[in-house]
């Protein structure tokens, strides 16, 4: 499976889909697919060839569902180009990840697109313009400036909150929900409607 770059190119997965996911509703079963893809490859990366730490889902979208295809083994820096927005804002707002590390992660990322003559989705280059300056004269910068009028994709559609995840013969909708108590507390209500039907919990959440 080794050379699997156009997965920087694949869709993100949509905002109302970031709490449904495999993961959550099944955890014991997608770990078993985690296993059987790492096994099946090897516990190679199936982007770079390195050694696989991790597992990304991948989907099949076709508005408004997106519907679980499966897994593939990646290693942590893969990884977490594929998700480069979440690494700028671990940085930015959580200080877990190290500047030297998002810098190391998207330089890695650019020169395999480059190798590959892929172009990374339209989430991934905006988040590449926010780390790299217009001053910082190497291949990411000219990587930009080649790239960064490709079309934007349909953020309308990304951002729409419509869309459902279609897994197992199922079909999910929803997301946390975060409601103000009278005593100033939050409560967190993580709200799913499978198959038209509500499934929910909450608990309280620290002011």
């Amino acid at each position: 499976m080794e050379g699997y770059v156009s997965l920087f190119a694949s869709q993100p997965i949509p905002k109302d889909l970031y709490s449904i996911n495999p993961r959550l509703i099944e955890p014991s079963w997608w770990h078993g697919q985690r296993q059987w893809a790492m096994d099946n490859n090897k516990n190679l990366c199936g982007v770079c060839g390195a050694k696989a730490k991790e597992g990304h889902e991948t989907y099949i979208y076709d508005f408004p569902f997106a519907v679980y295809a499966g897994v593939v083994p990646v290693c942590k820096d893969c990884h977490a180009f594929v998700h480069l927005n979440l690494q700028y804002q671990a940085w930015l707002r959580l200080n877990t990840v190290s500047y030297e590390d998002l810098l190391r992660v998207s330089r890695r990322g650019v020169r395999m697109c480059i190798d590959h003559n892929v172009v990374p989705n339209s989430k991934i280059l905006h988040t590449l313009t926010r780390i790299w300056s217009p001053r910082m004269e190497d291949e990411v910068t000219k990587f930009l400036t080649d790239n960064t009028d490709q079309p934007p994709g349909l953020p309308w559609l990304y951002n729409s909150p419509n869309w459902r995840l279609y897994f197992h013969d199922n079909v999910y909708q929803g997301g946390l929900i975060r409601t103000r108590k009278r005593d100033g507390t939050f409560a967190r209500k993580f709200e799913i409607t499978i198959n038209g039907f509500t499934d929910s919990n909450s608990k309280g959440d620290s002011k």
